[in-house]
């Protein structure tokens, strides 16, 4: 059912469920769904798509503290699939990146020169996103600027949105290595 608050100015997308195992149910049937989808080329335009449906799936979790108040039911229905430990650590680490950045840019906003603390965990993370070793001058501006760019609108204490941010940055970063090297699987 789809509803609009003419106050919010919002349109809702409200899905009635049977209970939580009905959730449970549509999220592992979509994921069971795109495991068996292979992706031959990451393109652009697939890597847009990806961030559209993460924030699709983003509006069909729990609250936080649902679980922590409901633990029956996630005893009884555990979370469906995760992402590879590999990607996860990635997407941490650049959200632990985008935050400090965040912090160093206000800090130089205030007229603080914060920079002597900058985390600097790119080449880790570009290893991990499967970047060669060799990594250029040119890889290393963008992904900086990229950076910037995602933390430029951000609130310093909105986590949903820095997590966001390194999801939407992890992709990107799928998208330019395809760029850089088509032929790498």
């Amino acid at each position: 059912m789809v509803k609009y608050d003419q106050e919010a100015d919002q349109v809702w997308f409200n899905i009635p469920l049977s209970g939580i195992h009905e959730l449970n149910d549509y999220q592992s049937g979509i994921l069971a769904i795109l495991k068996k989808v292979e992706i031959e080329e990451f393109e652009k335009a697939f890597g847009e798509d990806l961030k559209r449906y993460h924030g699709f799936l983003q509006h069909m979790l729990a609250d936080e503290g649902f679980f922590a108040h409901n633990e029956k039911l996630l005893l009884e229905h555990p979370p469906p699939v995760r992402l590879p430990p590999k990607v996860e650590l990635a997407i941490s680490l650049i959200k632990a990146e985008l935050k400090n950045l965040k912090f160093i840019n206000d800090m130089l906003k205030q007229g603080i020169d914060a920079s002597a603390s900058l985390w600097d965990f790119g080449e880790l993370i570009l290893g991990l996103a499967g970047f060669d070793n060799d990594i250029s001058d040119e890889l290393n501006e963008w992904y900086f600027t990229r950076q910037t760019q995602l933390v430029k609108d951000i609130e310093a204490g909105d986590d949903e949105d820095f997590s966001h941010a390194a999801f939407d940055f992890y992709i990107d970063l799928m998208v330019k290595r395809q760029e850089l090297d088509p032929y790498q699987d």
